[in-house]
């Protein structure tokens, strides 16, 4: 086996070239520190970006193909730039990449996402099949592992990999606003949600804003389908002018993400998701966003999420089957500007403290010396 010393191929199968954890976080940091860095993408153009050089191989024409052709042809890719280290995003990547470790490549597994319960609730299968494919896969995915170094998104991932190691999901410091430039609570009331959204991640409480309090602005920035998109404007009637949705159809850059969030003048971010296992434990990325630019957090009453939120002080938890309750919150922070930017500073305040990415960008520089 030949390789460069030095040199880091990330590969994904699924995720864009922009995602925020694989790009921005962990190949840009990874690459400031010295390391020769390359992130194998499907179906976009090859590019460069902070050092970074990204290459790409054929769009996939469906999931089946992704799985079956896709990851033989950036696993393929990945191995034609001679890594010194291979780290992959995908579950889907899992078999090409035993294969690849028992040719003796040093291989990571970075995992983001809880595919268990993930799979468990899959709409378009049977409830009872969803259940035992979701067994199965976590079965394999934690005898695989053992081949694998680790690293772990979310805390509680460690019950199913104890040896892993985390790398948590915390913010860039760009998204901290400049002293003069932190979030104004407007005079008007305007909210914010960020990333992919549909029926599990609270798209209908986050749209029916608009039905519950006259004047409110709604936006939603991430990816959604189009069919889910001209749902939500069916279900808020007349106000549709007052839902803005990007993202329709689309990814939507981090970096535009980022733009919103330092723009400023939000009432509140919000994240008030159905109570499905699957976010029950989740300490949501946007959470620590929304923070980090000085914006009050409006999320879900599950005991995760209340005890950070509201530990920190940093916003409201709802029952997020209530409605009332939703728009009672996001009234109150409006009627209590000065309560609403003390929130705001408080959720500042303890990213900086202790919730920035390069407290794990560290960790994971240490697991490539290590290795």
């Amino acid at each position: 086996m030949c390789h460069i010393n030095n040199r880091i191929v990330h590969v994904t199968s699924v995720h864009p070239s922009g995602d925020a954890r694989v790009l921005h976080k962990q190949c840009c940091s990874i690459a400031s520190a010295g390391y020769d860095v390359h992130l194998v993408v499907a179906g976009e153009e090859d590019r460069e970006y902070c050092g970074v050089k990204i290459h790409s191989v054929s769009k996939p024409s469906n999931r089946l193909f992704r799985a079956i052709v896709t990851t033989v042809q950036v696993a393929k890719k990945a191995v034609s730039l001679k890594p010194s280290i291979i780290q992959f995003h995908d579950p889907e990547l899992i078999p090409v990449m035993l294969l690849l470790r028992a040719m003796r490549y040093k291989i990571v597994y970075d995992i983001h996402e809880d595919y268990v319960t993930s799979i468990s609730q899959k709409e378009y299968l049977l409830r009872p099949l969803a259940i035992v494919a979701g067994k199965i896969f976590g079965a394999f995915e934690q005898l695989a592992s053992r081949a694998f170094k680790c690293l772990l998104a979310e805390k509680y991932y460690s019950e199913r990999f104890p040896k892993g190691i985390h790398v948590l999901n915390y913010p860039l410091r760009e998204i901290l606003p400049a002293d003069d430039k932190q979030n104004i609570i407007p005079d008007s009331i305007r909210v914010l949600y960020t990333g992919f959204h549909y029926l599990d991640r609270g798209g209908h409480n986050h749209a029916n804003i608009v039905n519950m309090i006259p004047d409110a602005e709604v936006y939603m920035v991430g990816r959604c389908s189009r069919s889910w998109a001209e749902h939500l404007y069916e279900i808020v009637y007349d106000n549709k002018e007052r839902l803005h949705l990007t993202g329709v159809g689309h990814h939507v850059p981090f970096t535009e993400i980022m733009d919103r969030y330092i723009s400023g003048n939000w009432t509140a971010g919000l994240a008030v998701f159905p109570p499905k296992e699957h976010h029950k434990r989740k300490e949501l990325t946007k959470f620590y966003e929304y923070m980090a630019a000085g914006i009050p957090v409006i999320c879900s009453n599950f005991p995760v999420w209340k005890n950070l939120i509201e530990g920190i002080g940093a916003g409201i938890s709802v029952d997020p089957k209530d409605p009332d309750e939703l728009a009672d919150a996001i009234n109150y922070l409006h009627e209590n500007p000065e309560l609403a930017a003390e929130m705001g500073r408080k959720g500042r305040q303890a990213v900086m403290d202790k919730y920035l990415w390069e407290f794990e960008a560290e960790k994971l520089l240490e697991v490539y010396k290590n290795m």
